[in-house]
């Protein structure tokens, strides 16, 4: 699977859809403090966009 970091996972949603991309999940919330969508380019290849809130990142993997 190869993974994509974007800045605003919704704008690329939104993108995908008016493109007719087979979206197969999200965008959805990790506990890790990012978004990710799981789509199918048109080889059948199942590629992974991820958003990264950055501090609630560093908080879920800080030390407690």
């Amino acid at each position: 699977m190869y993974k994509f970091l974007v800045e605003n996972i919704d704008d690329a949603y939104k993108s995908l859809q008016q493109k007719g991309v087979k979206v197969i999940e999200g965008p959805k919330e990790t506990l890790w403090g990012s978004r990710i969508l799981l789509f199918e380019d048109p080889d059948g290849n199942i590629l992974q966009l991820t958003e990264i809130d950055w501090r609630k990142y560093f908080k879920a993997c800080a030390p407690k």
